[in-house]
Parts: structure tokens; sequence; C-alpha cells
């Protein structure tokens, strides 16, 4: 009876389970991506050079053009592996999948990058005159929330659309 009750007990709070894992490791890639905008901005404007930061499946990738230190520890973002195993569905900046920072800090056009693992999808919405990142930007009730696929209809895939 015990076991009884213990297998029903898990079967119900695995895919609860699965879906917090999906949704905190969503949330956890897109504060990471929106933290490292704001850094490859704060890096343009300090070596007063072009920062670019440009996308794939499951990666990004900053590059500065100085020579400083600051600009070649930027580097490239694995998003597909652990902790977060997520991929970027989409990422679109007034048409490119690449973003560019000029030396005064200020970004080639605004746009947003949506992230997401399984079914779940969480959007960066980033400022190009002001330089900000501002994550999990798709509304639900007027809320900033972790939502579902069904939610975000018609978004511009990596290589395609949906």
């Amino acid at each position: 009876m015990v076991m009884a009750i213990m297998g029903t007990a898990a079967a119900i709070a695995m895919p609860r389970f699965a879906e917090a894992e999906a949704r905190w490791r969503v949330q956890g890639a897109a504060d990471r991506l929106a933290a490292d905008l704001e850094r490859a901005r704060a890096t343009a404007l300090a070596t007063s050079a072009e920062v670019t930061v440009a996308f794939a499946e499951t990666r990004y990738e900053m590059t500065g053009s100085s020579d400083l230190n600051a600009a070649e520890e930027l580097g490239t973002v694995l998003l597909g592996e652990p902790p977060y195993g997520v991929e970027i569905v989409s990422a679109d900046f007034g048409g490119e999948q690449t973003l560019r920072f000029t030396g005064s800090g200020i970004g080639s056009a605004d746009g947003t990058i949506v992230l997401g693992r399984g079914e779940f999808r969480v959007a960066i919405k980033f400022n190009a005159l002001t330089g900000r990142a501002k994550a999990g930007v798709i509304y639900e009730d007027n809320r900033l929330t972790v939502t579902k696929v069904e939610a975000i209809g018609g978004a511009k895939i990596l290589g395609g659309t949906k």
C-alpha cells in the first residue's frame, strides 16, 4: 500500500519538476544573456571600440575590435551546454541576427532574443539607445513571465520561421 502511494506521488511530481527545471534553465540563461549584453556595451564604452554579439542556435559570441584585454575577454557562451541546456529560438535586431555596439555604447538596433527549452520560452528585449536588456518580456496578463510556446506564435527562428 505504501509503495502504491509513493508511486502515485512520484508520477504526479515528476512532470511538475521537469517543468520547473525547464523554467529555471530558460530564465537563468535569459538573465545571463541580458547581463552579457550590458557587459558588451560597457566594454564598447571602456575601449571606445566596436563590440559585436553574434547569435547562433545554441550559442552567442561577443567580439571586440580593440586590442585591450577587456575586449579579448568577451568570448563565446554555449547556452546549449550545462548549466543551461537551452536554444536560441530567435534573434532579431532590425532584421539582423547580430548586434553591434559602437565605441560610444549605442546598439545597432532595438531587438528581441527568444530563448527556449522544451515548451518554455523567455524573451530578452534590448533597447539600442539605452543599452538596457530586460529578460522575460513576453506579456501574459500585463506581467513579465516565462511562457509556453503557444503564446509566442510566428516567432522568427534562427535559420527559418516557426
